[in-house]
């Protein structure tokens, strides 16, 4: 049976006849990396619109973001304390309502024009002297919104907004501390007492429905833009979420406190990782059908065409292990290997149902047989590391790799390409050979170009890399340093980890004539 008949056949046929069953390529950038001359010292949701033409006009047709997530004060995109809501840090400030009629707002965003200078996101400062403008924003401006169709209907549809408002008025009241800290009182989300925390807060809640509101209006445009030109947006599950979030305070019968998810060793980190994550409550997951899982989904489907679904190998079994424990220790829930097949199909149809985006996997890592199985069973495509497509006797053609599958060079987690190339020598020389080269220790344009071509020229359906491969081309688009070019170290707390800036600005980027050039070749070379 032929790819397309079979995917016609799959639980998300539709999804699929939405996208299209044909070739698709496109890049990843986390959206924090981004910088252009109007932005607050961190990319912001508008950078994104001359973005999505310039892709279009190279010959793609996606773009995928990492979690868009409000993390708070940590800037890994997949430490959220709220699975639904938006980071108000990737406001386009600029483009804010009524800012033209107000010179003392227009002069306060003189304040970020250091922070754009640097050349890592320096998160913390942004995400204060962001809150500090958006509330003298909000009490100039928040009597034009609050009777207006859009806003209402915006607060009225999401249910989600109350609850997520009253856990930041009160992480506020208490300066930013762990709710597990906070008083008794404040833990207590009985409805009764929920009822009287929102009385006792109630005139703090306006200021987190208004930032919701602008990050989806916001947002909104960017999907509706890109809709326009033709081009998928591509979402990004977040797996887990913070245990101090309002998901794990408000809903905390859904996870397990007092187990701490993480990953067991493998070949990039043989201590395992210990993440900051609670375990699920798989029994009351399935009490509740599944509707955290679904409500993530569908939040997602507002913005994004199609949806990365993180870590999906979690969906099956969960490393887990209490917080006394070193990650080598840890166990699998469930832990009867008999239970993973159908506890992830089960959890993954939930989240098919839910909506008409497509889910694509990622599955790197250890992963158990049934999960390959059941992905493809589902039509859901999992990912591809072009360096790792290899079995004993060598690298796997590339028109060998399953169809149902999104080919990649690296990932935000690994080194990009030219990093691996220089740092595994071993490996790059075998991939050398495969290529019939001669090995250097560094990669020359016409190599580079041809690997990336080659990424672009497998058997699977979608083809995606991160922007940083292609900027590399060119030595003054990248960082000297190619360790300065690697996104997150995972199992690591960094400086590094989640600042990284993409060296030429957006402006830069879509007038670099050389850049575009190189680029539509690679797509169409073969």
């Amino acid at each position: 049976m032929e790819m397309k008949d079979f995917i016609l056949k799959c639980p998300t046929k539709k999804h699929w006849e939405k996208i299209g069953i044909i070739p698709h390529h496109g890049i990843l950038m986390p959206l924090f990396s981004l910088h252009s001359q109007k932005n607050s010292g961190i990319g912001e949701f508008y950078d994104l619109l001359p973005i999505i033409p310039w892709l279009k006009s190279l010959g793609m047709d996606l773009l995928q973001l990492l979690p868009l997530n409000d993390t708070a004060y940590d800037p890994s995109p997949y430490n959220a304390i709220s699975s639904l809501a938006l980071n108000h840090v990737y406001l386009s400030l600029h483009a804010l309502p009524y800012l033209e009629k107000n010179i003392e707002l227009q002069e306060g965003l003189k304040e970020f024009a250091p922070l754009n200078l640097e050349k890592r996101v320096n998160y913390t400062q942004v995400y204060d002297l962001k809150l500090k403008w958006l509330k003298h924003y909000f009490l100039l401006t928040f009597n034009l919104f609050e009777n207006d169709p859009s806003y209402q209907k915006f607060i009225s549809n999401s249910s989600w907004l109350e609850e997520y408002a009253l856990f930041k008025a009160i992480k506020a009241d208490q300066n930013e501390a762990p709710f597990l800290s906070w008083p008794q009182n404040l833990q207590d989300i009985s409805d009764a007492n929920y009822k009287n925390l929102l009385k006792r807060y109630s005139a703090d809640l306006n200021f987190y429905y208004f930032l919701q509101y602008l990050c989806h209006m916001q947002l909104k445009k960017v999907s509706e833009f890109a809709k326009e030109n033709h081009l998928f947006l591509i979402g990004d599950l977040s797996f887990l979420v913070s245990l101090d979030s309002v998901d794990v305070w408000k809903h905390p019968q859904m996870f397990d406190k007092n187990l701490i998810a993480g990953a067991p060793k493998d070949a990039l980190n043989q201590s395992g990782q210990k993440w900051n994550f609670p375990a699920f409550n798989l029994e009351e997951m399935k009490k509740s059908n599944y509707f955290w899982w679904k409500n993530k989904v569908q939040n997602l489907a507002l913005y994004f065409d199609i949806y990365r679904i993180d870590h999906v190998v979690g969906l099956f079994r969960l490393w887990v292990m209490t917080k006394d424990e070193e990650p080598l220790m840890g166990r699998y829930n469930p832990q009867n290997p008999l239970l993973w097949e159908s506890t992830g199909k089960t959890l993954l149809m939930a989240m098919i149902k839910s909506s008409s985006i497509l889910p694509i996997a990622e599955d790197l890592g250890i992963i158990p047989p049934v999960t390959y199985k059941v992905l493809h069973e589902l039509g859901i495509c999992g990912i591809k590391i072009l360096r790792w497509q290899k079995d004993e006797k060598g690298f796997f053609p590339f028109n060998s790799y399953d169809p149902l599958s999104v080919t990649s060079l690296s990932t935000p987690d690994l080194e990009p390409l030219a990093l691996w190339w220089q740092n595994f020598p071993n490996e790059a020389k075998k991939f050398s050979e495969f290529k019939h080269w001669a090995y250097s220790p560094t990669l020359s344009f016409a190599k580079r170009k041809d690997i990336l071509s080659d990424s672009h020229h497998t058997s699977s359906i979608f083809h995606l890399n991160l922007l940083q491969e292609y900027l590399a081309l060119f030595d003054n688009l990248i960082s000297d340093n190619l360790q300065d070019e690697r996104i997150n170290v995972p199992g690591t707390v960094l400086p590094t980890n989640w600042s990284y800036k993409f060296r030429p600005s957006v402006e830069e980027i879509i007038s670099h004539k050389e850049l575009s050039k190189n680029i539509k070749e690679i797509l169409r070379y073969r």
